[in-house]
């Protein structure tokens, strides 16, 4: 299941239908790795400041008997708890301001961790997520493409053999100016060159542009080559 799973999820990669949806899993998956090490580097810091906090406020003889700050010094799991509120600026002055009245010193203490925590890394991780997207996400979005058009190519690839194998009429495996002719005049020969954007008016050129040895015919590999480099001149003109 995993396999079939892991299949359908590459054949939707490649469908142009499916492609900003892609793109949407994509980022998320991108950004995943990005968020587990922010979240390590954010919980280290937490932790040292945590151990900090103990040490100078928790353990002080000022808040020793403080309900408070024992409720949100009181260990290292509390500590880093409360930091991590203080971080997100979730309710920080409640916490903060009675700490600082009763010990002004430890304004350094949390304005140096508010910066750090709450503003440079942040910050810091905002512009990784945006870096991802604008440099690194068209690379990405390139690389699809061009499997797409690997896919297209390959489609085009057979169809073309198939279209072959129906004009020729005496099973060579080789096509002769003559049956190359006769189905010029062919509907259903015009419907499929109508399909590859292949204008009819340049088809009796067509053979003699790859009969380029003059023996009269054209291989397999000639015919698929040629029309696919005829579909790729008739788009280039579109777009001119």
């Amino acid at each position: 299941r995993v396999i079939r799973l892991a299949r359908l999820v590459r054949t939707i990669r490649i469908i142009p239908m499916f492609r900003e949806l892609w793109m949407l899993v994509d980022g998320v998956l991108s950004c995943f790795n990005l968020l587990l090490w922010a979240g390590i580097i954010v919980g280290v810091v937490i932790y040292m400041f945590a151990v900090a906090a103990l040490e100078t406020i928790t353990k002080s003889e000022t808040f020793k008997d403080n309900a408070m700050v024992q409720e949100h010094f009181g260990n290292v799991g509390d500590a880093m708890f409360t930091l991590f509120q203080i971080m997100t600026f979730d309710a920080w002055n409640i916490i903060v301001r009675e700490i600082v009245e009763k010990m002004p010193i430890t304004v350094i203490f949390f304005l140096f961790f508010m910066g750090v925590a709450g503003v440079v890394l942040f910050n810091l991780m905002t512009a990784i997520v945006v870096s991802n997207t604008i440099y690194e996400k068209p690379k990405k979005d390139e690389e699809a493409i061009a499997r797409i058009k690997e896919v297209e190519q390959r489609r085009m690839q057979i169809k073309l053999l198939k279209l072959f194998d129906e004009i020729d009429a005496d099973g060579s495996g080789r096509l002769s100016r003559e049956e190359f002719n006769e189905v010029l005049e062919d509907v259903n020969f015009a419907k499929a060159m109508g399909l590859l954007e292949v204008d009819l008016d340049d088809l009796p050129e067509f053979f003699d542009i790859l009969d380029d040895d003059g023996t009269g015919d054209i291989s397999v590999d000639n015919f698929v080559t040629g029309l696919m480099r005829m579909q790729g001149l008739a788009k280039a003109r579109e777009i001119l």
